[in-house]
């Protein structure tokens, strides 16, 4: 009887820690997506930020082309290469 007794509590705690076992991964896995999310927006936004500015200095080459502004002046107002302004219809 009392074996019987110690196969069955043995059996509780085998369950309540299998059973605090999920729960911990199911928390990690959540936690981590949490994570990942934030480092992507993040990522997404300077890159977001980084072609905006990258496309304001076009956009300031191209204006600056259509109004015969001389080639050295693109260069040192934009800081794009001669290579780019010359690429770039104006």
């Amino acid at each position: 009887m009392l074996e019987h007794q110690y196969k069955e509590e043995a059996k509780r705690i085998r369950a309540e820690r299998d059973r605090r076992v999920r729960q911990g991964f199911r928390e990690g896995r959540r936690e981590g997506l949490k994570q990942g999310e934030a480092k992507g927006l993040k990522k997404g936004e300077e890159r977001g930020i980084k072609k905006g500015k990258r496309e304001e200095k076009l956009s300031i080459a191209r204006e600056m082309k259509r109004n015969g502004e001389p080639l050295e002046k693109i260069v040192a107002y934009t800081g794009l290469s001669r290579a780019v302004i010359a690429r770039i219809k104006a």
